[in-house]
């Protein structure tokens, strides 16, 4: 997989593995500011796939959204993911949220906002980190989800949606015997 990023001065790139049996369909994004060069779309078991925002042209605005795909286990969960870049570094840090929502919540629009400035709420369950003095990784706990986010103006963050129980392991990713 290839960073196609399009040059712009604040990018985010956003790599989301699915190490699950079951498909990530269903992708959607919200940009809360900025654009998308690439879009978020649906993950095979097993695979990964990315899609890149960055600053609008001639704004004093950074990058910041939310994605989520549908977990195809058939309980209706969305996996969900928060992302802020902002424009300057001297004032403001990354952020990176994730989280799972309670079966059958697909409202999308809010998210960001309840991710970014409030805790978590029945409906949707998430963590937060602000990334200015570290890349340590952020975890939560349902599946669970690994993600790293650099500091500077272009940083990767990395998902990975991993179920707890290794038989809900993507079947290339299991141990043989």
């Amino acid at each position: 997989m290839t960073k196609l990023g399009g040059g712009y001065s604040i990018e985010c790139t956003v790599i989301v593995e699915n190490w699950t049996k079951y498909p990530l369909t269903d992708a959607r994004v919200t940009p809360y500011s900025g654009s998308l060069y690439s879009s978020a779309v649906s993950i095979r078991p097993g695979e990964k796939e990315q899609f890149i925002t960055h600053k609008t042209s001639w704004s004093s605005y950074g990058s910041a959204g939310v994605a989520s795909w549908l977990i195809g286990d058939g309980h209706g969960k969305r996996a969900a993911v928060m992302w802020s870049v902002p424009y300057c570094h001297l004032f403001y840090s990354n952020w990176l949220a994730v989280g799972l929502t309670e079966s059958g919540n697909q409202a999308h629009k809010d998210w960001f906002e309840q991710m970014y400035y409030h805790e978590s709420e029945s409906g949707l369950h998430f963590k937060r980190k602000d990334y200015y003095y570290d890349t340590n990784i952020l975890s939560f706990k349902d599946e669970k989800f690994e993600i790293t986010m650099g500091t500077s103006y272009k940083p990767t963050a990395r998902i990975i949606i991993k179920p707890l129980n290794e038989t809900d392991l993507a079947p290339g990713l299991k141990r043989d015997g």
